[in-house]
């Protein structure tokens, strides 16, 4: 090939070369945006389910109240169709199951949140989540538990045997926070809490 034909096809080498460059930052940008978009995925699959821990850390805490104040009672008599006609009607054990019952009701919403969005993270990130989480539903049900059987000994007026008293008395530690001493379930739930800190810390940096 003489000098004139190379200087002729120069141009279309430098093209062609060019195109290839070009194509493959394209193919690297393309990559690392992929990799970008993985990244805020599980950024933000991390976030909304250490929010949703949160919120049914407050809900418990909001369950487990020992102080129910009367507009409480109000208005989950109301909700109930339960007539309060003198303050005397708010102390009936129809009355505290409706107050329970909405108090449960609260802390049922957010776990049901909580749980689709561990569902996402499982698939996003690590099988680890489903661990925490079943770590956490056994906690809740064991609230769930203590309120059941507190609402069944209210219906029941006779004085419980001493070990049943005292088996009352372990129940209520959990469905009541208590006023004084260690609250022993707070504790598990706050350890509990952590670990899906933990797990999920890589992910919200």
């Amino acid at each position: 090939m003489t000098p004139d034909e190379w200087i002729k096809l120069a141009p279309d080498a430098v093209t062609a070369v060019a195109a290839l460059l070009g194509g493959a930052g394209a193919l690297l940008g393309v990559g690392t945006w992929r990799k970008q978009l993985r990244g805020h995925h599980s950024y933000d699959v991390a976030r909304r389910t250490y929010v949703a821990v949160l919120k049914l850390r407050e809900a418990v805490g909001s369950m487990r109240a020992p102080f129910i104040p009367v507009d409480e009672f109000l208005a989950a008599a109301k909700a109930e169709g339960i007539k309060v006609e003198k303050d005397e009607d708010l102390l009936t054990a129809q009355v505290n199951y409706a107050v329970q019952q909405q108090r449960w009701a609260g802390v049922v919403d957010p776990m049901n949140e909580l749980e689709a969005c561990v569902l996402e993270a499982e698939a996003a990130m690590s099988s680890e989540i489903r661990e925490v989480f079943a770590r956490l539903q056994k906690h809740i049900w064991r609230l769930k538990w203590a309120l059941d059987h507190h609402l069944r000994r209210r219906s029941d007026p006779s004085p419980p045997p001493p070990i049943v008293s005292t088996f009352d008395e372990q129940q209520m530690s959990i469905l009541n926070r208590p006023t004084e001493g260690e609250d022993v379930f707070d504790q598990e739930l706050q350890a509990i809490v952590q670990e899906f800190g933990r797990v999920l810390k890589p992910y919200l940096s």
